[in-house]
């Protein structure tokens, strides 16, 4: 549970076939498009420092979450 300091977006992937390349490919876009939304308030026009900073640590929290969604959903499917 995120305490009230960290920014916090969720994206859904229970539509995706994470099995597959495409599905893998449009979870990323997702996060990729969360990491916009949730670092939106520090950016002042241009991308500074602020931003991309909450970009990087956002996308170095979502990886890990990603691969871990990916991987069960491989598990799933091997093993029924």
């Amino acid at each position: 549970r995120p305490s009230e300091d960290h920014l916090v977006e969720r994206v859904s992937y229970r539509d995706l076939n994470l099995t597959a390349v495409p599905g893998q490919k449009i979870l990323k876009r997702r996060v990729r498009k969360a990491t916009h939304t949730v670092c939106a308030p520090f950016y002042t026009g241009v991308p500074d420092f602020n931003y991309s900073d909450c970009r990087s640590v956002a996308w170095a929290g979502a990886k890990p979450q990603m691969a871990l969604a990916i991987e069960r959903a491989q598990q799933i499917a091997a093993n029924g």
